[in-house]
């Protein structure tokens, strides 16, 4: 086959003799084809397996991959439900009768969630003890300025370094006696 290179006179003789295979054996290539998958299909159920989470495809060692990891393990919560229930009204203010509905539901729901099988923890409400102190900020207005006067009237008892320092303080309303007057002790 002159003009042509030797790598296109090997293909036209392996594509020949392919075609020849087949055409003169087709139940045989068949039967081969066959046996190749039922192998590739028994091989795949039995050493490999389906990872469905896209963490665990992700090398562990890479940096930003560990944060995330230490950030999934801190919390937690990989199947967590949560149920929140708003009771302001569109303008931000408190609505007592749709308070007094929620916990109605929530003390009905709760409950019932317990009793199920596939529900390993229920909890209801907080401890606003347990909250971050950057969480004040997701109050209502009212309750906000109600939190920050409260913090302005412990100004003096968290600035005192001793308790005689903060008798003082509360005896004379200010950073020097004769600043204020008894009546002060009472906002303590």
């Amino acid at each position: 086959m002159p003009g042509r290179s030797l790598h296109e006179q090997w293909r036209q003789v392996v594509l020949r003799g392919w075609s020849r295979l087949i055409s003169h054996r087709p139940g045989a290539v068949l039967a081969v084809a066959l046996a190749l998958a039922l192998l590739g299909a028994g091989y795949a159920a039995t050493s490999l397996g389906f990872e469905s989470s896209r963490n665990a495809l992700i090398a562990e060692d890479l940096p930003w991959n560990q944060r995330f990891i230490a950030w999934r393990e801190a919390f937690g919560g990989k199947s967590d439900f949560f149920l929140v229930l708003d009771t302001h009204d569109a303008d931000g203010q408190a609505d007592p009768q749709a308070d007094r509905a929620a916990r109605a539901l929530v003390d009905a729901i709760a409950p019932a969630l317990q009793r199920l099988d596939a529900v390993r923890e229920v909890f209801w409400g907080f401890d606003r003890g347990q909250v971050h102190p950057r969480a004040i900020q997701l109050q209502p207005l009212a309750e906000l300025r109600a939190e920050v006067d409260r913090m302005r009237q412990a100004e003096a008892l968290l600035a005192s370094g001793t308790p005689a320092r903060l008798l003082e303080r509360a005896m004379h309303g200010g950073e020097a006696p004769g600043q204020g007057g008894p009546g002060q002790v009472e906002a303590f």
